[in-house]
C-alpha cells in the first residue's frame, strides 16, 4: 500500500461522511451549554500518551483555573479523531501538520490556532516525539542498515496517514532504502511492545512514554528518533480547531489554549511526574514513561510548518505550492500564552 493511494482513500472517507455533520452536531448541541450560559467544550482525552496534557491540567487544576468547562466524550481511536473534528463531535484536536492538511483537503475549514509539541532545542535525544525502536537482540545496528537487510523489515506503526509512517517514509528516502524493504503493519501503540516482543514486527515507531517503557520492559534500543527524520519540526503538532468553532466560540479557544499550555509547561519542568501520571492513566509501565516535550509559547514556528509542507509534497500528498503556511493557521489568540 502507497501512502498516495491511502491519502486519497483519507480524503474521499472524510468528504462521504461530511454530509452527516449537520445531523451529528444536532444532537450534541443541545448538551453543550453549562452553567452560567458557559460553552462546554467537547474533547476526546484519548487513552494514549497525546491526553497527557489533559490528564496533568486537569489534575492541576489549569483549566478550571482559565475558567474552562470541557466534557469527555470518550475515547476515539487515531484513525477517527479528523472525522470526530469535522463532524463536530469534539471542537480540538493536538495532532501533526499532515492531519491538518488531510482536513483542508477534505474539504474540512480548520486552522492552527497554537503549536503544542517541538523538537528539544538542546537537541537532547530523550526529549524526542517519535523513535524507531528494535529489540536488543536484532539483527539491525541503524536505520540505514534496512537498506542491506535480506528480508523485508516490519515495521508497527499507529496508524496510515500521520506522523509515523510520513516521518518513516522520510528516513527511508534519506538514506536510500527502496519502499520495497518495508512493509507497515498498523498496530496500536499500546500493542508494539508486545508485538516488538513476539516478532510480529522488526522495528516499533512509538512515541515518548511507550519508548520509555519498550526501553525499560524490553531493554529496546532506537535506530532513529524525530528529528533524524525532519529535523527541527520532526516534534511539531498542533491545535487544531474547526474554523466555524473559532468564529463562534473564541473565548472557549483562548480558554482552552491557555490552560492546555501551562499544562505543557509543568510537563516540560516535571517530566517524570507527568510520565507517570500518564502512566497511571494509560496502565503503563512505572518509572519508565516520560511526558512529550512541548513548545513554552504556542507561537506557530512557521520554519518547521513550512519543513512539513515541503515533505508533504515530496512525498506525493499536495501537488506544488497548493497550500502555504498562511494557510495553515491562525494568529488570532497569539497573546493567549
Amino acid at each position: 500500500m502507497t501512502k498516495k493511494k491511502f491519502s486519497k482513500w483519507t480524503y474521499s472517507g472524510i468528504a462521504a461522511i461530511i454530509f452527516m455533520s449537520v445531523i451529528v452536531c444536532g444532537i450534541y448541541a443541545f448538551g453543550q451549554i453549562g452553567e452560567e450560559n458557559k460553552y462546554t467544550l467537547k474533547a476526546s482525552v484519548t487513552n494514549d500518551c497525546t491526553g497527557t496534557p489533559w490528564f496533568v491540567g486537569s489534575q492541576q487544576g489549569f483549566f478550571e483555573k482559565e475558567g474552562l468547562d470541557y466534557i469527555d466524550v470518550g475515547q476515539t481511536i487515531a484513525t477517527q479523531r479528523s472525522y470526530a473534528l469535522a463532524l463536530g463531535q469534539i471542537d480540538v484536536l493536538d495532532a501533526d501538520p499532515l492531519t491538518l492538511v488531510n482536513l483542508l483537503k477534505s474539504g474540512v475549514k480548520v486552522k492552527a490556532v497554537a503549536q503544542s509539541g517541538i523538537s528539544p532545542e538542546d537537541g537532547n535525544k530523550n526529549k524526542e516525539y517519535l523513535y524507531w525502536d528494535v529489540r536488543r537482540d536484532s539483527d539491525l545496528t541503524s536505520f540505514e542498515s534496512i537498506k542491506n537487510s535480506n528480508r523485508t523489515i516490519k515495521i508497527g506503526i499507529g496508524a496510515l496517514g500521520c506522523s509515523s509512517d510520513l516521518q518513516t517514509n522520510a528516513l527511508l528516502r534519506k538514506y536510500g532504502i527502496p519502499v520495497s524493504k518495508v512493509e507497515y503493519i498498523v498496530i496500536p501503540e499500546q500493542n508494539q511492545q508486545q508485538a516488538l516482543r513476539e516478532g510480529i514486527i522488526d522495528i516499533a515507531v512509538l512515541q515518548t512514554a511507550y519508548h520509555g517503557c519498550a526501553r525499560l520492559r524490553l531493554n529496546a534500543r532506537s535506530l532513529a528518533s524525530s528529528s533524524d527524520a525532519l529535523g527541527e519540526a520532526g516534534g511539531m503538532t498542533l491545535l487544531i480547531c474547526r474554523e466555524d468553532f473559532i468564529e463562534t466560540h473564541p473565548e472557549t479557544v483562548e480558554k482552552f489554549i491557555k490552560g492546555y499550555k501551562e499544562s505543557e509547561r509543568w510537563c516540560n519542568d516535571n517530566r517524570k511526574e507527568a510520565g507517570n501520571i500518564t502512566a497511571e492513566r494509560l496502565g503503563l509501565c512505572e518509572g519508565g514513561a516520560v511526558s512529550h516535550y512541548y513548545s513554552d509559547k504556542g507561537d506557530i514556528n512557521e520554519t518547521q510548518l513550512q519543513i512539513w509542507l515541503d515533505e508533504i509534497e515530496m512525498q506525493g500528498l499536495i501537488t506544488p505550492k497548493e497550500y502555504s503556511v498562511s494557510d495553515l493557521y491562525t494568529d488570532q489568540f497569539k497573546n493567549s500564552w
